[in-house]
């Protein structure tokens, strides 16, 4: 069983505002998925594309990273905005918000 979880989201592209179904990874195992770690550490783990248009964005999630016999064993991110407001936003329409 794995440690890392995407959770599956509907977003609203904000270029041209097609509805897309899309991952959004909320905890990552170093070990298992060192792809993603690579990711996050290019700033690229919470980027998504807009399937029509193609226009890229980066998402304002958490992030959990999991080290296993590693010191610190966990890493925190937390988002950068919360507020009631937006955690109840579904779809999300902005993907910086």
């Amino acid at each position: 069983m794995s440690n890392s979880f995407a959770q599956e989201t509907d977003f609203v592209c904000p270029a041209c505002e097609h509805r897309f179904h899309a991952g959004v990874w909320l905890i990552v195992d170093a070990a298992e998925r060192p792809d993603l770690v690579a990711q996050a550490v290019g700033g690229r783990l919470h980027t998504l594309t807009c399937p029509r248009c193609h226009q890229t964005g980066a998402v304002d999630a958490p992030l959990l990273l999991y080290r296993p016999g590693q010191e610190p064993l966990l890493l925190f991110s937390p988002r950068r905005v919360v507020t009631t407001h937006k955690m109840r936003r579904t779809p999300a329409t902005c993907w910086a918000c």
